[in-house]
């Protein structure tokens, strides 16, 4: 077995058990040992929602949510009936209730601790140095990863798939350009072939997390990976770049894109945005009109020209887990980048749309790639297999690349390949 997978597995291996996310979120109950069936959420926003998802992906109900806020009561998240908080006592049934705010957090702490509820009770606590990396776990963008890979891919084990492609893992290590890429390319795999301890997600978050090291734990606000697609330590802008967003969603990445070039004292000289998804491309059309030199084209990029059917952003779960398009009505033109471009040059492309469809879009623009060596802002996390099979296809179709793997945000998604020239 190649020795980086003997690396990966060991530390995978290694992992404390009581490190697992579950024994970690409960390891204030007095009973350690029984993972209860049923919790409270408080905090019916966005955390809200991510929780009652991972705690029904855990096999744990979700009896009601508390919120604060007047017009949520009476309302549902995912089919799970919100009351307000001032009601919690009358339809408590002794239940660990979780805190799913951080904003509102030591508030919601010392709320429950007024209406009588034990402090053992009380989970997910401001003072808990465990919390945020529950947190972090919890997001759509760590589950994506944990438990969507693992239905993915069963019965293989994420284990096994890492043995099956032994070969490719090694043979892109070694391909890495620096060892922090390859660090986090090991950390990030043993961890994934852990099921997602904890443990190894801290070690990761607090290694290779760009905004974590910049502005430490839920520090930065907004969409992190867009700061991080051009404000790190490898890609730098030029003047005069030609710049192609696939997967364009509402165009945060091209005001990113146009102040990193104001910061940076550059100027662009072109930006092709392509977003096939209707509502999106409706923001995105909408941002882009005030921003000079810019296209906005309603179309998707493969490996050939044709048409391809999906669900719309504003049909699909948002806490849909599997890792292709799944189908649906809405039909969508797409083009090979080769052939849109016709032989005209790009300077730098990001490519991350939805589901694991970057290599199919990489084949599409092999002659744009080896022709004009534009740099490549990747994203590698869209399969387990995708950190280690994109960048082997990068360098069959052009070897003179230098290749980093950086990461944008405080969850597990957001893995990019920087392919330098």
């Amino acid at each position: 077995m190649p020795r980086v997978i003997d690396e990966i597995l060991a530390i995978a291996n290694a992992a404390p058990k009581d490190q697992e996310f579950l024994p970690v979120l409960f390891a204030r109950l007095h009973d350690q040992s029984a993972i209860p069936t049923t919790v409270i959420l408080f905090g019916a926003g966005g955390l809200g929602a991510e929780l009652l998802h991972t705690m029904q992906n855990q096999g744990i109900s979700v009896r009601f949510v508390c919120d604060n806020g007047l017009a949520k009561a009476g309302s549902s998240i995912g089919g799970i009936p919100v009351i307000a908080g001032e009601t919690l006592k009358d339809h408590w049934h002794g239940e660990p209730i979780l805190i799913a705010s951080r904003k509102f957090a030591a508030d919601i702490h010392r709320q429950l601790s007024a209406m009588g509820i034990p402090e053992h009770l009380i989970l997910c606590r401001p003072d808990d140095p465990n919390t945020n990396f529950l947190y972090s776990c919890a997001m759509v963008g760590s589950q994506t990863l944990i438990s969507g890979f693992a239905k993915y891919y069963q019965p293989l084990s994420m284990q096994d798939i890492l043995i099956r492609d032994g070969d490719k893992v090694e043979k892109t290590y070694e391909l890495l350009s620096d060892q922090k890429s390859k660090d986090l390319f090991v950390t990030k795999l043993a961890l994934l072939a852990s099921g997602g301890n904890l443990a190894l997600l801290k070690k990761f978050i607090t290694e290779f997390s760009e905004p974590y090291r910049e502005f430490g734990m839920f520090g930065c606000d907004g969409t992190t990976e867009d700061r991080y697609y051009f404000n790190n330590d490898v890609l730098r802008l030029r003047d005069g770049e030609i710049y192609i967003d696939v997967g364009a969603f509402d165009g945060d990445t091209i005001l990113t894109f146009v102040d990193a070039c104001r910061k940076q004292g550059v100027t662009y000289d072109s930006i092709i945005a392509f977003e096939p998804d209707p509502p999106c491309f409706a923001a995105l059309h909408k941002v882009c009109e005030n921003i000079p030199n810019t296209e906005c084209h309603a179309m998707g990029l493969g490996d050939e020209d044709g048409t391809v059917r999906f669900l719309t952003s504003d049909q699909e779960d948002r806490f849909h887990v599997g890792i292709e398009h799944a189908a649906g009505e809405h039909e969508v033109r797409i083009v090979t980048l080769d052939n849109f471009l016709n032989e005209k040059p790009a300077t730098l492309i990001k490519m991350d749309p939805g589901a694991n469809i970057i290599p199919k879009l990489l084949k599409g623009a092999r002659k744009t790639i080896a022709r004009h060596r534009p740099k490549l802002a990747l994203g590698v996390y869209h399969s387990l297999e995708a950190i280690y099979e994109i960048p082997l296809l990068v360098h069959s179709y052009n070897p003179g690349y230098d290749l980093y793997l950086r990461h944008g945000t405080y969850h597990l998604s957001d893995t990019d390949l920087f392919a330098i020239p």
